[in-house]
């Protein structure tokens, strides 16, 4: 699929989905520390290559989901490795 297709079908999506826009109070979920990478390192090319599905929401959302990521790597006391494997990943 296109970019404007994606996007199309994002857009239809949560449009015709009720409360999509609706703030979560809580989210308990216990995951692993690997699992806490792969979600970090997905967002981050997924972010750098401009895939359809990250530009169709607001900028302020990513910045938020990057922010929410940020924080589980500290938790998971994983930022210092987190920062290793880009590093290894852009040789």
């Amino acid at each position: 699929m296109e970019k404007k297709e994606i996007a199309w079908l994002f857009d239809t999506l949560l449009s015709c989905t009720p409360g999509m826009n609706d703030m979560v109070v809580k989210v308990d979920r216990k995951v692993s520390k690997n699992q806490i990478l792969l979600l970090a390192l997905l967002m981050e090319i997924g972010i750098r290559e401009g895939h359809a599905v990250v530009e169709y929401f607001a900028k302020d959302a990513v910045t938020e989901l990057r922010a929410w990521v940020d924080d589980c790597l500290e938790r998971g006391q994983l930022k210092e490795l987190s920062e290793r494997l880009k590093v290894l990943a852009n040789r």
